[in-house]
């Protein structure tokens, strides 16, 4: 789940059916929560946006630093 990896911090809620069947629903509900979040957004400092952001995507995947010489 990509939620629990972290990968993503909210999941906005279908309409019932799910998205095709009510677009303008799907539409309200996703306007909602990008303002909600843009609201809350808007009270960090810029710095400590890009620091949160950094370490997020830090978090993302691995890598292996391979000594020079080793490949």
């Amino acid at each position: 789940d990509m939620k629990g990896f972290g990968l993503v911090d909210e999941i906005v809620p279908e309409p019932d059916g799910g998205a095709h069947w009510d677009y303008e629903e799907s539409a309200r509900l996703l306007k909602s929560h990008l303002l909600r979040l843009l609201k809350e957004l808007e009270k960090i400092d810029p710095d400590e946006r890009v620091s949160r952001r950094i370490e997020k995507y830090s978090k993302m995947g691995f890598w292996e630093e391979i000594p020079a010489g080793k490949e």
